[in-house]
């Protein structure tokens, strides 16, 4: 009767092994991270815009947008002189000063206008992600003829892409 038994766990004990071999699961993965970043890349010209004269459509820069996130991403666009007024873009005299002239001027980007509200716009409102290259976009100035003091007259514009 004990060999018996001995003989029946050893049984047992084989079959359960075997039974354990003949299936099994992996899960393979990987990760990617986060990828959320704007270039902004100046255009010839940028910062030598014909006051004088104004200019139309002038491109001064373009900026590539690139986002993975599945929601989608934001690009928003402040400005210096913008935030002092509110919703209005002007070239300042950068000597400042009281009673310094200024040079008003609006902006496309992608060939849409560019509207401020309190000091910010809203560029791109996306609901996915870019293409692993990312997404460029012209961002151009126009400013009507100015006859203004001799100065250097300019704003500071500054871009923030986030994820949605």
């Amino acid at each position: 009767m004990k060999r018996y038994i001995a003989a029946t766990l050893a049984l047992l004990a084989t079959a359960t092994v075997s039974m354990a071999q003949l299936s099994g699961t992996l899960t393979i993965q990987g990760s990617v991270a986060s990828v959320v970043s704007i270039t902004v890349t100046p255009v010839a010209g940028y910062n030598t815009l014909d006051i004088v004269n104004g200019v139309s459509g002038q491109t001064v820069a373009n900026l590539t947008e690139r986002c993975n996130h599945k929601p989608g991403y934001t690009v928003t666009m402040t400005s210096l002189n913008a935030g002092a007024s509110g919703n209005s873009l002007f070239l300042a005299d950068t000597a400042g000063g009281v009673g310094t002239d200024t040079v008003p001027y609006s902006l496309t980007y992608n060939s849409a206008p560019v509207t401020f509200a309190s000091g910010s716009a809203t560029l791109t409102d996306s609901n996915g992600k870019t293409a692993a290259a990312g997404v460029t976009k012209a961002l151009a100035v126009t400013l009507a003829a100015s006859w203004v003091a001799q100065a250097t007259y300019a704003d500071t514009l500054t871009f923030t892409i986030a994820g949605k």
